[in-house]
């Protein structure tokens, strides 16, 4: 309980931040099992890009699961998660020369968009 005249802490994230950490949350199983399937390739470069997927999988897994518990380390993280993904995304684009990949940035886009709301950066401020 909390005394007069000190802000309570809200008991949930702001709505924005909410739905970033519940589509990392979706968006990181789907990777782990899309990578399961890569893992058992006899290419090893295949197996590698499998393995990939599924660590970045749970890394998405773990830092939606920890963002919506309030933790400020995941808010940092899944900042530092979505521009990874958003850079990874270009630099594909330019070195493949498939520009389509650029329409893979709305995703990392709209979250960066949601954490970085005043709002929720009030919220993890605190």
């Amino acid at each position: 309980m909390s005394t007069p005249g000190t802000p309570r802490r809200p008991e949930t994230v702001p709505k924005a931040v909410g739905y970033v950490a519940l589509a990392m949350i979706v968006v990181g199983v789907l990777a782990i099992i899309a990578g399961t399937i890569g893992v058992t390739d006899r290419s090893t470069g295949r197996a590698l890009a499998g393995m990939t997927v599924m660590a970045t999988g749970a890394v998405l897994l773990l830092v939606g699961w920890r963002l919506r518990r309030h933790e400020r380390w995941a808010y940092v993280a899944a900042i530092v998660v979505l521009v990874l993904i958003a850079v990874g995304w270009v630099v594909r684009a330019v070195v493949d020369g498939e520009f389509w990949f650029v329409g893979q940035l709305f995703g990392p886009a709209l979250g960066l968009w949601a954490l970085l709301r005043p709002e929720s950066r009030e919220h993890f401020a605190r």
